[in-house]
């Protein structure tokens, strides 16, 4: 086919004019007494729009190898903005304005496939591109990409649209959506949103009243148009009607302009519906048709409905075989009015839909049958699609099985995509993910691989993600990197996740930021998690912001968790609260979290509560969580198994340490092995961890093996810690330098203590450096004390202070007890009251021994108390102790048993002593016993005395 019979822009030379030489009126701006296609730039000065930067946001976009969306209202001044954007950006560049419905032909055109020009593909109002049977889609947006001159992409789109078209889920307008978060989106308001900007339009043009609305509407005349047709509701019905019957044939997405005797047609069946009242002649239908495309006078040079020509021609309807006739098209602002622009929105009517799809042709049906579905009218889209594929389109017949498939008929779903598969690739695709949810992965290969071998790049990344998920990662991996070659941005995740797994970060981060630069979601945040976990947190911030920006729940959530990582947690509330808005439970959840943390129980508990009742396992245990921290564990744990109960990992963990909480490791432990067999690594900690308190470190150890092996860093140091305490420090060492060298803080610290003791004090000091440059107030406590330890007081304090002014409670002891042994008491008093008033029992003995050395026994009992209450075992010996120093020895005793029943050897030896001391020597045995048991040595003397005669303790 001929370039000029696939381009609305005229051609000169038969080539793709210079966007230099073209003017916005050509492109779709509305032309006015002060600018037309033949005026240009003579009488129309361009407005500069500054609110939120639009012009410099937009030059810079084009600048870019993104897809550009101008987004705003109708007649906010999108495609003049955007032209001029091109015009600075892209001067020498070609343009490209395709008719809908020939974008695919276009790329493969040899003009245009095989040129190095650069080119300015403009799409304005982009819904028109989307809705055909031959789409604007990733595919096609990939294929003109790889063209080898320069190609930008840039498009308009009217607010209302966007937003109905991101509010669809469904299967086959998933290449929408992607394309909407692809491109780089920047949103254009009218002029009187902006009062700067409204004062710069009423300077620019003085003659125009802009009290009430933006300069673009003005100069169109739209509110002058908009107010006739409302008053012509019952002014003049038929005027009235014919405008309405106009703006629907639009709305319904029919890709052709209406013709005069189809517009008089309807006009006439939505009269008979509205006003039966009537009788309305031949005339008063001609003089309505007239009046409605005739511009009104001093309003502008637009009327309601625009002429596109006079005659037949080739692409358009006739109303015979040798009828001339009228094309119409309605204003776009009286769309956008009866679409709910600053207006009541109006329903199209159901007989209107099918009236106008009884004797339309494939490519119209195919049109409307998306945009019913794009509009919810799930009925009328169902509908026409089995039309369209009872006629024999194969895609609309895989396309029903979507419809069907979401309705909830999933016989019918298949049949329609088996009709289908023997020669779509898409309905290969689609019947693989049916087959697959079912379980029957054997026959989903099948259709995968008959679909990848045909060169489709989603059945490639969907056989990928088959064949990863049953271990076959080398072929996965294979077929994946076949997709990336075509651009296929998921495929591009899929790969770098694989790679990711096996601890490729650094090619897995260029897969996620070849994804993320086309504008993929999952690639942005597959990316910032990357960044973050790497301790990039600038950039990782940069990349969860542009995803955040697409308005998806979960994006904005993570972004919210890393501003509150950050400390900014004003910031973080208000894009929790955003994703809380949407309805998304993991979102309602976190902001749940955050309310609870700041101390908001009553809103987080409603956040929480909202979440849960989504039936969502994260929410659920978050719910469970908020109940048990309030002291409602009975509601707790129905929470928590009803999250259980749908074999989340987690929730099933939250169960378990729930259980062992309550005093039930056996349940505990039970759910601790379901989570566990799922290879959730924190669960198998928390499994390590119970086998080892019961005593059954073997098993224990097995556990924290098979989480470490996850590359996780928490557990290599629980299986550090295990090695250690059983005297294997050389392993020890390996499992911490592995953990240490994924950045983890703690592990940093350990190595550091492993080998201080050990008594390499230089490179223990280079881990508890590495570590307290960090930030994290524990290693510069750590730091302190090594220090202090070497000789070097002065550093220790700077160190101990900085951890101290974080607020953490450890670290406010570590420089009392620093401050205390260079004979500071008074500000070691300071910073012990400090950490005891956050609760912090070690703070609470600190505090109770200084005062008791300076014999305030009264306050010192009050702090050992406290300390003792939380379950603190060296507050209970210390309080004992000060009891028995008063001659109380039966309150001493029972806190001596207090501490000795948490298995503390020193309260045993204690609690020995005291009974020898009054004659219980059976009992005294006992306890010196348990605490010689424990390889005391203290006990062991303590024993040995008293077996060898009279007490003398």
């Amino acid at each position: 086919m001929r370039l000029a019979e696939l381009v609305e822009t005229p051609l000169v030379d038969d080539e793709l004019p210079l966007a230099s030489s073209l003017n916005p009126y050509i492109l779709g701006s509305t032309p006015s007494a002060f600018g037309h296609s033949g005026s240009y730039g003579v009488g129309d000065p361009y407005l500069p729009r500054t609110a939120n930067e639009v012009d410099h946001r937009l030059i810079q976009a084009v600048k870019g190898d993104r897809m550009v969306l101008l987004v705003g209202p109708s007649k906010a001044g999108k495609s003049r903005t955007l032209f001029e954007a091109v015009r600075a950006a892209r001067t020498n560049a070609r343009l490209l304005a395709p008719i809908p419905g020939a974008i695919g032909r276009l790329a493969a055109h040899q003009k245009i496939a095989g040129t190095n020009d650069s080119i300015v593909v403009w799409l304005d109002d982009l819904d028109r591109y989307l809705t055909n049977a031959d789409p604007l889609t990733p595919g096609v947006l990939a294929w003109l990409s790889s063209r080898p001159g320069p190609t930008f992409i840039v498009a308009t789109l009217r607010s209302e649209a966007r937003d109905r078209m991101r509010r669809e889920t469904g299967e086959f307008t998933h290449d929408t959506r992607t394309l909407l978060s692809q491109a780089v989106t920047i949103e254009l308001a009218a002029t009187n949103d902006d009062p700067t900007e409204q004062a710069a339009a009423a300077a620019a043009y003085p003659t125009r009243n802009l009290r009430d609305y933006g300069l673009g509407a003005i100069l169109a005349g739209a509110p002058e148009l908009l107010a006739r047709y409302d008053d012509a509701r019952v002014a003049a019905p038929v005027l009235h009607a014919v405008i309405q019957v106009a703006i629907d044939w639009a709305r319904i997405g029919h890709p052709a302009p209406i013709t005069e005797a189809t517009l008089r047609d309807h006009t006439i069946d939505r009269l008979a519906t509205l006003r039966p009242d009537l009788d309305i002649t031949d005339q008063q239908l001609h003089d309505a048709i007239v009046e409605a495309r005739t511009p009104p006078p001093g309003a502008g040079l637009v009327a309601a409905l625009l002429i596109v020509q006079d005659t037949d021609s080739p692409g358009l309807p006739t109303d015979g075989p040798s009828t001339p006739s009228r094309h119409y098209r309605p204003f776009d602002y009286l769309v956008a009015a009866d679409d709910g622009q600053d207006h009541s929105p109006r329903l199209i009517p159901n007989q209107f839909w099918d009236k106008v799809t009884r004797n339309a042709g494939q490519e119209a049906l195919f049109a409307i049958g998306v945009m019913a579905y794009e509009r919810n009218n799930i009925v009328e889209s169902i509908r026409i699609f089995r039309q369209l594929a009872e006629g024999g389109d194969v895609r609309s017949t895989a396309i029903l099985g979507d419809l069907l498939l979401e309705r909830g008929d999933l016989p019918a779903a298949e049949t329609m995509y088996r009709k289908a598969a023997d020669s779509d690739t898409y309905a290969m695709v689609r019947l693989g993910v049916f087959l697959s949810g079912r379980g029957d992965l054997v026959e989903a290969e099948t259709f995968y691989r008959t679909g990848a071998d045909a060169g489709d790049s989603n059945a490639m990344d969907y056989l990928g993600e088959l064949l990863a998920d049953r271990g076959d990662l080398t072929e996965a991996e294979t077929w994946y990197r076949k997709a990336t070659d075509t651009g296929n941005a998921s495929a591009m995740v899929s790969l770098g996740v694989l790679l990711a797994n096996r601890d490729d970060l650094t090619e897995a981060e260029t897969w996620y930021r070849k994804a993320a630069d086309t504008g993929h979601l999952p690639g942005m945040v597959r990316l910032g998690e990357l960044l973050a976990n790497r301790d990039d947190l600038t950039e990782a911030e940069t990349w969860r912001r542009k995803a955040a920006d697409t308005g998806k729940a979960f994006p904005m959530a993570r972004l919210g968790d890393h501003l509150a990582n950050r400390g900014n947690l004003t910031e973080a509330e208000t894009w929790y609260r955003k994703a809380a808005d949407t309805g998304d439970a993991y979102a309602m959840a976190r902001l749940g979290d955050h309310l609870a943390n700041r101390g908001d129980p009553t809103e987080a508990e409603t956040w929480h509560r909202k979440a849960a009742d989504t039936g969502n396992a994260y929410a659920m245990a978050s719910l469970g969580d908020h109940l048990a921290n309030r002291g409602d564990p009975t509601e707790a744990e129905t929470w928590y198994r009803k999250a259980a109960d749908t074999g989340d990992a987690y929730a099933m963990a939250r169960l378990g340490d729930h259980l062992a909480n309550r005093g039930d490791p056996t349940e505990a432990e039970t759910w601790y092995r379901k989570a566990a067999d799922t290879g959730d690594a924190p669960a198998m900690v928390r499994l390590g961890d119970l086998l080892a308190n019961r005593g059954d470190p073997t098993e224990a150890e097995t556990w924290y093996r098979k989480a470490a092996d996850t590359g996780n860093a928490y557990p290599m140091v629980r299986l550090g810690d295990l090695l250690a305490n059983r005297g294997d420090p050389t392993e020890a060492e390996t499992w911490y330098r592995k953990a240490a060298d994924t950045g983890d803080t703690s592990a940093m610290v350990r190595l550091g203590d492993l080998l201080a003791d050990r008594g390499d004090p230089t490179e223990a000091e280079t881990w508890y450096r590495k570590a307290a440059d960090t930030g994290n107030a524990y290693p510069m406590a750590r730091l302190g004390d090594h220090l202090a330890n070497r000789g070097d007081p002065t550093e220790a304090e700077t160190w101990h202070r900085k951890a101290a002014d974080t607020g953490n409670a450890y670290a406010m002891v570590s420089l009392g007890d620093f401050l205390a042994d260079r004979d500071d008491p008074t500000e070691a008093e300071t910073w012990y009251r400090k950490a005891a008033d956050n609760g912090n029992p070690f703070a609470m003995v600190s505090l109770g021994n200084l005062l008791a050395d300076r014999d305030d026994l009264t306050e010192a009992e009050t702090w050992y108390c406290k300390a003792a209450d939380a379950g603190h075992p060296p507050a209970m010996i210390r309080l004992g102790n000060l009891l028995a120093d008063r001659d109380d020895p039966t309150e001493a005793e029972t806190w001596y048993r207090k501490a000795a029943d948490t298995g503390d050897t020193y309260a045993m030896i204690r609690l020995g002593d005291l009974l020898a001391n009054r004659d219980d020597p059976t009992e005294a045995e006992t306890w010196y016993r348990k605490a010689a048991d424990t390889g005391n040595p203290f006990a062991r003397v303590r024993l040995r005395d008293l077996l060898a005669g009279p007490s003398t303790l």
